[in-house]
């Protein structure tokens, strides 16, 4: 259950990332996410593999 719900994070953040890509240095990253940006999802995504 929580190795399926990574996948689906992770899945789901870089089928964004790779569907609206914008030019570095725009804070689109936390758009593109939805309101969460790669430093809050790492956290998140360690928090549920402990």
């Amino acid at each position: 259950m929580q190795a399926t719900k990574v996948i689906a994070i992770v899945f789901t953040f870089f089928s964004l990332a790779m569907a609206a890509p914008t030019p570095q240095g725009i804070p689109a990253d936390k758009v593109r996410t939805g309101g969460f940006s790669p430093k809050l999802i790492k956290p998140k995504l360690l928090k549920v593999n402990n």
